[in-house]
C-alpha cells in the first residue's frame, strides 16, 4: 500500500494484479511489480482508497513498452497516443468522491516489458509506479 498526502488528505494506492474470490464474490487486489501473463492475459488493478468524501480529480497515464494488438475494456474516452517504439494510454481526469478501483486488461502477448503508471491528483503528478510483465 503506497500513501501519499496531498492538500493535507491522505490517498492510499494499491497496485497488483486483480483476483476474484469466487465463494464471495469480492475482488482482491494482490499488490505486485513484477507479473507473468498468461493464456488468458492480465489484469492490472489500482485501488483508491479514501476516508473523506470531498471530490478529487484523478487523471491516469499507463506508459506502455510497446503497442498492444488488444487492450480489453477500454471505453471510447481513453487516448492512446504512440511514443517511439511504445505507446501511453491516457485515462481522462474524473472526478470522485469516493474510494474506487481502476482496471486495465491486457489480453495478447506482445507488451511484455517494462510499464509505468503516472498518477495525478487535482492536476498533479502524484506518484509514479513501475512495474514489469514477462512471459
Amino acid at each position: 500500500m503506497l500513501d501519499i498526502i496531498k492538500n493535507r488528505r491522505k490517498f492510499s494506492f494499491q497496485f497488483g494484479e486483480l483476483d476474484v474470490l469466487e465463494e464471495r464474490k469480492r475482488y482482491r487486489i494482490k499488490e505486485s511489480r513484477q507479473f507473468l501473463i498468461g493464456g488468458k492475459g492480465l489484469t492490472l488493478a489500482l485501488g483508491i482508497y479514501r476516508k473523506s468524501s470531498k471530490s478529487y480529480k484523478l487523471k491516469i497515464v499507463h506508459v506502455l513498452p510497446g503497442v498492444p494488438s488488444e487492450i480489453d475494456r477500454m471505453p471510447s474516452n481513453w487516448v492512446i497516443s504512440r511514443t517511439g517504439e511504445g505507446c501511453t494510454i491516457e485515462w481522462p481526469e474524473e472526478t470522485f468522491s469516493k474510494s474506487s478501483i481502476k482496471l486495465f486488461e491486457i489480453s495478447k502477448y506482445d507488451t511484455l516489458g517494462n510499464y509505468e503508471l503516472n498518477i495525478y491528483i487535482d492536476h498533479e503528478l502524484s506518484t509514479n509506479i513501475f512495474f514489469t510483465v514477462g512471459a
